[in-house]
């Protein structure tokens, strides 16, 4: 249903955006994975989408700690201010960030750096670490102007404090930590004498049911001997055998969904969006999975994503 709304003050619109001139927008995707510190760049422009696990299937929201860092220039901010902006020469404007995900029910709001009149031309750089486990699914990071100091009030101005004048946000995306592109849940249990992990599934329809950790994990058994090696990964050996497991539990579900459940990788195209069969479709195309039998899916998943491990390619 699309909304009218009526501002009773002045926001920052579309011409006015253009006179501020945003740009030399960049975002890094940073975290600190098992044996490095790791930067992931894009040149995409705003308002588009991040699939994480495209850049490095590696990471894992239940594992790794995530800083999201943002960064642009505001060519001219001046604009923003006296009769013809959305506020007065003597007051401030803040800039402010928002990161919301209704999947995990979650939202924050940050300020950061704040604008007055005499600045010329300003560098923005926002930093923002989301904890593990913090998030599931797809989640989203807005930023907006607000008024950080009300020195004078003019009419149609806004005149609060916190009052917010950007006319939807300024810089909006999505990123993707579960479905199309992402990694899978893995979540853990203890049991001293059970095996290293083990596959939990819970979903009722692979189309319908969403790839998140209420329905398919892997789970690492805390109590195992060889679990702070595969946790750690300080090793080549632990991390080849992490990367096996990683194999296997893949295999298991593309077999159930594909061989058991009977779905083909066509029907994904009417699944639900970040759906258990959408994840497979993504797993099939990406690593070439040959989906004929038992035999063949194995054999292919541990050929092309050992390849796509090593060497980031797949043949």
């Amino acid at each position: 249903m699309v909304k009218n709304v009526i501002s009773l003050y002045k926001k920052i619109d579309g011409p006015l955006l253009e006179q501020i001139n945003l740009s030399d927008f960049q975002i890094q995707i940073s975290y600190t994975d098992k044996l490095e510190s790791i930067t992931l760049r894009t040149d995409e422009t705003r308002n588009d989408s991040f699939y994480i696990n495209e850049h490095d299937p590696e990471w894992n929201p239940n594992l790794d700690n995530m800083v999201l860092s943002v960064s642009f220039t505001i060519n001219n901010p001046s604009a923003l201010f006296g009769t013809t902006g959305v506020t007065s020469l003597k007051n401030k404007i803040g800039i402010a960030s928002k990161i919301h995900s209704k999947q995990s029910n979650f939202q924050e709001i940050k300020t950061h750096q704040i604008i007055s009149s005499d600045i010329s031309e300003l560098s923005v750089k926002i930093d923002l670490t989301l904890l593990k486990g913090m998030l599931k699914g797809e989640f989203n990071l807005d930023l907006f102007f607000y008024i950080a100091e009300i020195n004078e009030r003019l009419p149609w101005q806004a005149d609060q404090l916190g009052m917010i004048v950007s006319q939807g946000p300024i810089i909006s995306f999505s990123f993707l930590v579960d479905g199309d592109g992402s990694d899978f849940p893995i979540t853990e249990f203890q049991e001293p004498k059970g095996a290293l992990w083990r596959f939990e599934k819970d979903w009722v329809a692979a189309d319908e049911d969403i790839f998140e950790a209420s329905n398919v994990r892997l789970a690492l058994n805390t109590s195992h001997p060889l679990f702070e090696q595969i946790k750690n990964g300080k090793t080549r050996v632990s991390i080849k055998l992490m990367n096996d497991i990683i194999t296997q539990f893949i295999s298991l579900i593309v077999q159930q969904v594909i061989l058991i459940e009977g779905f083909s990788i066509e029907d994904a195209e009417n699944a639900t969006d970040n759906s258990i069969l959408r994840m497979v479709q993504y797993w099939v195309t990406t690593y070439n999975i040959d989906t004929s039998t038992i035999y063949s899916i194995t054999n292919s998943i541990n050929k092309n994503m050992q390849i796509s491990m090593t060497t980031g390619e797949v043949k």
